[in-house]
């Protein structure tokens, strides 16, 4: 049952970003009926989604323990990069949406620089290892 339900939520979302993507463009006037509806095939994948992962981690708690920690982790890096972002001002933009965009790049170079550090410390045990 769940693979089934897996597969129309993929197929379900798969529509709803296709139907999305080609009504941009259009000058016909029901696109805004068919923008409605691919909007609300995406939110009930979203839906079913955010659902049964939620299921699937209240079912253990060492799978909650873990996605917490990630969480939290993930959230110091977010305040990391908003701390030490600039404050320099850009033509056209607020100051406030220059200071989060600079804070995007910074935790983007950090959780890089982690995946990057997590890679590389895997190939060296695996090395030692063998």
């Amino acid at each position: 049952m769940h693979k089934i339900l897996k597969i129309a939520v993929i197929a379900i979302g798969v529509l709803g970003v296709i139907l999305w993507l080609m009504l941009l463009g259009s000058t016909d006037p029901y696109a805004d009926f068919m923008f409605y509806i691919s909007y609300i095939l995406l939110f009930i994948s979203v839906g079913f989604v955010l659902i049964y992962s939620v299921k699937n981690l209240l079912s253990s708690p060492e799978k909650l323990k873990k996605a917490l920690i990630y969480i939290v982790g993930f959230a110091v890096v977010v305040v990391l990069g908003y701390a030490f972002s600039g404050n320099e001002p850009v033509k056209g933009a607020s100051e406030s949406a220059t200071k989060w965009v600079s804070a995007g790049l910074i935790v983007f170079y950090i959780l890089t620089a982690i995946a990057a550090g997590s890679m590389i410390l895997s190939g060296i045990k695996k090395m030692l290892t063998k």
